[in-house]
C-alpha cells in the first residue's frame, strides 16, 4: 500500500515526491516492517548507521511531500522525550 501511494505521487507530482526518493522510503518502509515494534515475525532491530541514514534522509523528502517542512520541523520538535542527565 505505502509503495503503491509513493510512486503514484511520485508520477502525478514529482514536484512533491521526487522518483530518486522511492528507494530512501522503500528500504524505510521495509525497516519498519521487519523490526519488532511493527510487522516483524522475526523481529529485527535496525543497525545504528542505518536508523541514523533514515533520520537524515526521511524528513526532507516528507516535508517535500507536504509542502511543509517548517511544520514538519516543529511538529517533530514537540515530539521530542526530554533529555534526562544526573547531576554528580
Amino acid at each position: 500500500m505505502f509503495g503503491n501511494g509513493a510512486q503514484l505521487l511520485a508520477a502525478l507530482n514529482p514536484g512533491r515526491l521526487d522518483p530518486s526518493d522511492l528507494d530512501i522510503l522503500a528500504g524505510l518502509s521495509s525497516a519498519r516492517n521487519t523490526c519488532e515494534y511493527e510487522h516483524g515475525l522475526l523481529p529485527k532491530t535496525p543497525a545504528p548507521d542505518e536508523a541514523r541514514r533514515y533520520l537524515d534522509k526521511a524528513p526532507p523528502i516528507i516535508a517535500r511531500a507536504f509542502e511543509r517542512e517548517d511544520e514538519l520541523a516543529t511538529r517533530i520538535a514537540a515530539c521530542r522525550l526530554p533529555v534526562l542527565t544526573v547531576d554528580s
